[in-house]
């Protein structure tokens, strides 16, 4: 059992000086969210592990926090803590997404 990682693994271990996790860097094309890391906000709890699980199993990641390496924020509404937080500080490249995305 290999790992296999697309090319883009070695270049940010490199730049980081660190081993990066292998998953988000998987060259399967079922894993079709392996770049995506997503933090639920304001999402009712049955509904916020559905979402988390789809993204898990097509390659994503989830955070309970925003970091850094959070792609998207997904939300019922803009009034949430974290989405505030994201639109004060100015992280264009986090998308704010709805449920249904």
């Amino acid at each position: 059992m290999l790992t296999v990682v697309t090319p883009a693994w070695i270049s940010i271990s490199l730049a980081r000086s660190k081993l990066q996790p292998h998953r988000p860097y998987t060259p399967d094309p079922n894993k079709f969210f392996s770049n995506v890391i997503v933090s639920c906000a304001d999402i009712p709890n049955g509904d916020k592990e559905a979402i988390i699980g789809a993204v898990l199993a097509f390659g994503g990641a989830e955070s309970n926090t925003v970091t850094r390496m959070t792609t998207h924020i997904c939300a019922l509404t803009m009034d949430h803590p974290k989405v505030q937080a994201i639109m004060q500080k100015g992280l264009g490249k986090m998308k704010i997404v709805l449920p249904h995305w």
